[in-house]
């Protein structure tokens, strides 16, 4: 039997003023796999990941985390985000202390831990996130990327079971995004729970295990990354492309290449044309 993360039983929700922003969705995440849940702007992603840690209540439906129901009392949802951490897509609007060590000390603070115990925290998630450097930073004084780092840096001191991040790589430059890549993979070699929402097809299907495909809050389809873009009615319901690597990957396959499955990173490509 496998172990379920989170359950969502027929969950939706509306905003104030009637707009529908999810429709009766039910689906399962699967505890150890690196899970995205993928679609066009607008499709519903960003209000998915706000109930999985209680920001949101469901109008409709239920949610489970790890089988037990999620209740919307203040010590129960004082629980929940504990174990699952959010890094918005918008940094800003997560950093508001005065310099690094103070935002990423906020969390561990409200903990109630010992003034010693929130120094070890912040300084363990300081040097996870390679940012020892900027602790005594002024926030306002930090990149964009550095402001990204720093907002992951702030959950991670709270040492959450989960961390939910939500287009992470949106406004990054590729090397940017290429070394937040690095570090959603090292987490997750960690044993933390990693769920990601994009619009990125080719960042989704190389880093994802399984993917959930939203569209117009509704949920499209899930399955595994070559399963999902094999699909080119889902993708067109979807908003969404092939990712150029799967594209790639088919072609090589039309001319005797990749039989034994698409090449999913640059590096499994390289090594596919050397070989061939």
């Amino acid at each position: 039997m496998k172990n379920w993360l989170f359950e969502l039983e027929g969950v939706s929700f509306t905003y104030p003023g009637g707009v529908t922003a999810l429709q009766e969705i039910s689906l399962a995440i699967v505890e150890g796999k690196k899970t995205v849940f993928l679609g066009a702007n607008g499709a519903g992603k960003s209000t998915l990941f706000w109930h999985l840690n209680g920001l949101l209540r469901p109008r409709e439906g239920h949610i489970r985390y790890r089988g037990e129901v999620i209740r919307y009392e203040r010590a129960f949802l004082r629980h929940l985000r504990q174990k699952v951490g959010i890094v918005f897509q918008d940094p800003d609007r997560q950093i508001f202390a005065g310099t690094v060590f103070q935002d990423v000390s906020f969390g561990p603070l409200n903990l109630g831990l010992r003034r010693e115990e929130v120094c070890n925290c912040v300084m363990e998630a300081l040097a996870m996130m390679d940012i020892l450097s900027l602790r005594d930073r002024p926030v306002h004084l930090l990149s964009h990327g550095e402001k990204k780092r720093v907002a992951i840096a702030g959950v991670l001191a709270m040492h959450p079971e989960v961390i939910i991040f939500d287009e992470p790589t949106t406004s990054l430059d590729p090397e940017h995004e290429e070394e937040l890549v690095n570090i959603l993979e090292k987490l997750h070699a960690t044993g933390k729970q990693i769920i990601v929402s994009t619009h990125d097809v080719d960042f989704a299907y190389a880093f994802a295990d399984q993917i959930f495909v939203l569209g117009g809050g509704r949920l499209l389809a899930c399955g595994e990354p070559q399963e999902i873009f094999a699909d080119p009615e889902l993708l067109s319901r979807a908003k969404l492309r092939k990712p150029l690597l799967f594209e790639v990957g088919e072609f090589l396959r039309k001319q005797g290449l990749c039989l034994q499955g698409l090449p999913r990173k640059r590096e499994a490509l390289q090594h596919l044309l050397e070989v061939g």
